[in-house]
């Protein structure tokens, strides 16, 4: 399964596809590959560059293909790195379009562009705009993963720190709470002291 997840300092992507595509696919993930290579090495400038090679061969795509949401999700990455949040706020916004309605949709793919557009959002102080979007990735996390995953327990320190924000100080300290527990379950009582403040930042990878 594909995945794109938004790490705040060092965002990876990588394109996960069958080796026997026709030319048009190889064509675009020889883009995405090497736009991740670039990102890797701090490249920003190569890999937008790539990208949005990539996503004009992904217009030959059918609408609504799950590699047209996967080349915007990639491009927010880069941009939202830039601290260019508006332009990565509109390619999230698409990507959450086609996931939403891509054949054989993958629901974890949508609550992680949704997570991603929520970040977004704050960074961009649209706090009304970001907490149905968080609340929605929250949601879609708990019904595909359970309560306790790991995921779960991600998309509830982001909603802490929207609420921290806002000046919600009694809203956000029974969601950190829970967050940490999440992480204390799964790693055993090893949480980092960055995880237990807010840390916004899109995430979309592998």
């Amino acid at each position: 399964m594909s995945r794109w997840r938004c790490l705040l300092a060092g965002l990876v992507f990588v394109a996960l596809l069958p080796r026997d595509a026709l030319p048009q696919e190889a064509a675009w993930r020889s883009h995405m590959e090497t736009a991740a290579a670039a990102h890797r090495r701090g490249d920003s400038a190569n890999s937008e560059r790539l990208l949005r090679g990539a996503l004009e061969l992904a217009q030959g795509f059918t609408r609504y293909d799950r590699r047209r949401g996967e080349t915007h999700m990639a491009l927010a990455t880069v941009l939202f790195g830039q601290e260019r949040y508006a332009e990565a706020r509109s390619h999230l916004e698409r990507t959450v379009a086609i996931f939403e309605t891509a054949p054989g949709g993958d629901h974890a793919l949508v609550a992680t562009a949704l997570d991603a557009l929520a970040l977004t959002h704050m960074r961009e102080g649209g706090y009304a705009e970001a907490e149905p979007a968080c609340r929605r990735a929250l949601a879609i996390f708990e019904t595909e993963y359970g309560p306790d995953h790991g995921d779960v327990g991600q998309v509830l320190g982001n909603l802490a720190g929207l609420y921290l924000a806002d000046g919600r100080y009694q809203g956000a300290e029974p969601l950190y709470r829970r967050s940490i527990a999440i992480k204390e379950k799964i790693f055993g009582g090893c949480t980092r002291k960055s995880d237990r403040r807010s840390n916004p930042s899109p995430s979309c990878c592998a």
